[in-house]
């Protein structure tokens, strides 16, 4: 296999430009405006560049940054707010919102790249400062740069492709100053407590022995246990979730991936006597129970796996999911003994 690197500039190029219409519907259902995009021409970045240089005019400031983690490296995409482009919801997306952002990312991801090098993970995120996340990947002495013309009416912007980068994990942490607070401790001091033994205790000379003494010694105070110190408690940190890349799979899952199934949108069903069938012809209308409202089954094979409704994706038709078919669960009995 190829090495992630400069030398598939061309094919990176080539990809882009047989991809423009799908990068552009993709770009168009996230963001909620048209954007037409054109492919620039490739340059070296240079090594140690600041986030000042000339070639990252177009990467200031905050914006949105896809990393598409392939191989052992990664590549970077980065959109600057300033383009006016994002929406405003990305920067604190809803479940439905960073779904969008999730599978735009992953499209993106196999527009841009030739298939060899499609991304094992596509994580994607706002950024306070494009040209620090980019340098905080750690470009390779010979990283690429491809620009990405983008055009919403009178809104102009950029979108630049850096490839490789040596620290993917590192790309869309944010830095910030974690100030641990210390924690001071005193031990406390129990007050002094002076008890007489009951033998100590010197009877009144009018008093009675007996019954007399055994009351005046238990009439004094008891002593109290000394209240134990402090400890300080110590706060658990939350264990981040282990995350799964596509490369982790064994070899034979991996296979069955990237198997191609068809995928299929069922409109509507009905069964007809076949008399009725043989007298179709054009022009004829069907009538369906289903309503235009209802939702639409989307299906593997013969097995429907989602539902959702239709929306239209430019000049073509597509499918909104709403809702996942969970597979069908089967019970056992168990018996005793």
């Amino acid at each position: 296999m190829a090495k992630f690197g400069p030398e598939i500039a061309a094919q990176i190029v080539a990809q882009a430009t047989a991809s423009l219409a799908e990068i552009a519907s993709a770009l168009t259902r996230t963001f909620d405006r048209p954007i037409e995009v054109a492919v620039g021409t490739p340059a070296p970045l240079p090594p140690g560049t600041s986030p000042t240089d000339p070639l990252l005019a177009s990467a200031q400031g905050p914006g949105f940054a896809i990393v598409f983690k392939v191989q052992s490296s990664a590549g970077l995409l980065l959109i600057a707010e300033s383009s006016g482009l994002l929406p405003a919801w990305y920067a604190n997306p809803d479940p439905t919102g960073a779904s969008k952002l999730a599978t735009l990312a992953q499209e993106l991801g196999m527009q841009l790249l030739p298939d060899e090098f499609m991304p094992d993970d596509s994580p994607a995120a706002r950024v306070d400062d494009l040209s620090a996340a980019l340098l905080r990947g750690e470009p390779a002495a010979d990283a690429m740069l491809l620009p990405l013309a983008l055009t919403s009416g009178e809104l102009r912007g950029t979108a630049l492709l850096v490839w490789p980068l040596a620290k993917a994990e590192a790309i869309l942490v944010q830095p910030q100053a974690i100030e641990t607070p210390a924690i001071e401790t005193s031990a406390i001091e129990a007050p002094a407590i002076e008890v007489r033994p009951p033998a100590e205790i010197e009877p009144a000379a009018d008093s009675k022995p007996g019954v007399e003494q055994n009351a005046a010694a238990e009439s004094q105070p008891k002593p109290q246990p000394a209240a134990a110190p402090s400890t300080p408690t110590k706060k658990l940190q939350p264990v981040a979730p282990k995350t799964h890349t596509f490369r982790q799979l064994p070899n034979y899952t991996r296979s069955l991936l990237k198997i191609r199934v068809p995928l299929s949108v069922t409109l509507a069903t009905k069964k007809q006597p076949v008399g009725q069938i043989l007298e179709l012809g054009p022009g004829s209308i069907i009538q369906f129970e289903k309503s235009c409202e209802e939702m639409l089954d989307l299906n593997v094979g013969n097995l429907a796996i989602a539902r959702g409704e239709a929306v239209k994706v430019g000049e073509k038709f597509g499918l909104r999911v709403m809702s996942l078919t969970l597979p069908g669960e089967r019970f056992k009995a168990v018996r005793a003994g």
